[in-house]
């Protein structure tokens, strides 16, 4: 038996047919099995797979144990029954989308006998549609090792085939953890490379009953966290380092994320020495303590200048790292320049002065320090040393002239800012990227931008968004856009790039309205006539308002806006507004300045 087909399910009777006949229609130049564990499922699951199993009894094996196992002992118990070569994971609820996926997947691992693990790119798309569909992975390497995948998990279950029999004894602390496949891929990547297909051959559904995907981030988080941390103590010691940075990564996602629910990270705090007070915005420096006395100095007070005479001061502490000086030496240091500093700025001498000293951390009180800061701010000389111990590397890092020249999340003088709002994955270098998701590499600031924003009245020269203002109702819209004006300085100018409500009508009307980008895409096969088309843009992805022309030139003016102008894809009077669009479904883009 060349390939073993591993299904597992529980209650996907909705799901469970189109993920069978998606392996039913493989075409390949081998033997294969499809060997289903159906976990005593409530609902008619195990009835529709006792039918498949009858049709295709040469093809198909059931296991039907008597109880509920769970999820990963119905794994174990699925992965023990196969007797193929190689063994392809895929769950009740997702579904393969090519028909040559298996036969690509054997001959690269027939062909590089040093591969353990071959995967390639998925769709992931939310069942109720409220979201667009998009790829999980983008510039994937072809080869990937263990370390690569100690990180993160780059490989969706839906895409993966192993080699079979490297790891022949579960251990036990694997029946423990919420999430087995990402457990499973690094036990088998022990033993070989990880190559990946650039191709989309699978599909991944996010619903409301998926064990993983309905869970919340926050639980998700933890969940990983958990699992990293059993990983590592069970790796004898061999790649401590890499998790150890994983971890930390994974921690600052959570507590920036419980930072939003106001309560949740007061158990993480308790890590820390009583002395260090955590407030809403956090920065780290390493200073290097053996440079010159007067070097030392100025870097340090251009530093805490700029953040003790800063309006929204008692927003901002700054940590400052004394793991190489004795902490009367740099007591003193420090005392001198808020001294001088009270002195020379005539700053009262209660003001609040959030400036406290770092002494030695064990490796969870790093880990839970470096969660809560924005940033690293960059000396001219540091402590290499402390910072590598510290596991802060993986923050940004800003010299105090950048803090100076973006404005970072309101610190320092840099106004008027530059906002790009409903950012996404998407960030412009020098503005202020916002989104209500956090994400580690591209946003400065979670935010929901259907309440009041957080800038000063005429404190923006630019606003962008980007297939943004269409998620909003009408009556959201109207705020919104009213919020940008009261923002925008005069003369300041939105821009809004967006799909067409014209174009989408025009192409309903026409008889080649099947020439659009987005219909090409495998996932969108499915649409057979016009109707379907237009109902989908309209109602898809959590549309709530779609504007042509005449709507967004009417709305703006009501809002107050002047100089209303449409603009081609990526073309701008203003150059720091051209280029700027990354969705071919752009069509209608404007922008309108402000008269105040």
């Amino acid at each position: 038996m060349k390939v073993s087909v591993l299904v597992i399910t529980y209650n996907h009777s909705r799901f469970i047919a189109q993920a069978i006949e998606s392996v039913l229609m493989q075409k390949v130049n081998f033997e294969y099995e499809i060997v289903v564990g159906e976990d005593c499922s409530t609902d008619d699951t195990r009835k529709i797979l006792i039918d498949y199993q009858q049709k295709y009894a040469d093809k198909i094996r059931l296991l039907l144990p008597e109880k509920n196992l769970g999820m990963h002992r119905n794994f174990v118990n699925t992965l023990q029954a196969c007797c193929g070569e190689y063994v392809a994971i895929l769950e009740g609820d997702d579904y393969w989308i090519a028909e040559d996926k298996l036969q690509k997947q054997v001959d690269f691992l027939d062909k590089n006998l040093e591969f353990t693990i071959c995967f390639h790119n998925v769709i992931i798309f939310h069942e109720d549609n409220q979201y667009q569909p998009y790829l999980f992975l983008h510039n994937q390497p072809p080869v990937s090792y263990i370390e690569d995948l100690l990180i993160r998990n780059f490989i969706s279950t839906p895409s993966v085939m192993y080699r079979a029999g490297l790891v022949d004894n579960i251990p036990n602390w694997f029946y423990e953890q919420g999430m087995g496949d990402w457990i499973f891929h690094i036990l088998n990547a022990q033993y070989g490379k990880i190559g990946y297909i650039d191709k989309v051959m699978s599909a991944y559904r996010i619903h409301a009953e998926g064990v993983w995907s309905s869970k919340n981030r926050d639980w998700q988080l933890n969940k990983t966290i958990k699992m990293l941390d059993t990983v590592k103590s069970n790796l004898d010691g061999q790649y401590e380092e890499i998790i150890d940075r994983a971890i930390q990564f994974y921690s600052q996602h959570l507590l920036k994320l419980n930072s939003i629910h106001q309560g949740t990270t007061s158990k993480f705090t308790t890590n820390l020495p009583k002395h260090l007070e955590l407030k809403d915005i956090n920065f780290i420096v390493f200073p290097d303590w053996n440079q010159e006395e007067e070097h030392l100095y100025q870097n340090l007070y251009c530093l805490v200048r700029l953040l003790l005479t800063h309006p929204e001061n008692n927003r901002i502490a700054l940590f400052i790292d004394t793991t190489k000086i004795s902490e009367e030496d740099a007591n003193l240091c420090i005392s001198s320049i808020l001294s001088n500093l009270i002195s020379e700025e005539q700053l009262e001498k209660n003001k609040n002065i959030n400036v406290f000293l770092v002494g030695k951390l064990d490796q969870i009180q790093w880990r839970t320090l470096t969660s809560f800061l924005k940033a690293r701010i960059v000396l001219d000389s540091e402590n290499s040393d402390a910072l590598l111990t510290s596991g802060t590397e993986i923050i940004p890092a800003y010299t105090v002239n950048q803090l100076i020249e973006f404005g970072l999340i309101f610190i320092g003088s840099a106004k008027p800012y530059k906002l790009n709002i409903g950012c996404g994955n998407v960030r412009f270098d020098g503005w202020i990227n916002i989104d209500i998701e956090q994400n580690y590499k591209t946003v400065d600031l979670v935010c929901d931008a259907r309440q009041k924003l957080p800038f000063d009245d005429n404190s923006c020269e630019l606003i962008y968004n980007e297939h943004f203002l269409e998620h909003l109702t009408l009556k959201e819209g109207l705020f919104f856009l009213k919020e940008c004006y009261r923002i925008l300085k005069p003369e300041g100018i939105l821009r809004i790039a967006m799909p067409s409500l014209e174009y989408v009508v025009q192409k309903y009307m026409s008889d080649d309205w099947r020439n659009q980008e987005w219909l090409k895409y495998p996932e969108y096969q499915f649409i057979k006539t016009r109707a379907e088309m237009l109902n989908i843009s309209m109602r898809w992805w959590g549309h709530q308002w779609l504007y042509d022309t005449e709507e967004l030139y009417r709305r703006l003016t009501e809002s107050g806006y002047i100089n209303i102008q449409e603009f081609a894809w990526g073309k701008s009077n203003t150059p720091e507004l051209r280029n700027r669009e990354t969705r071919v479904d752009s069509i209608l883009i404007c922008e309108s300045q402000v008269l105040k």
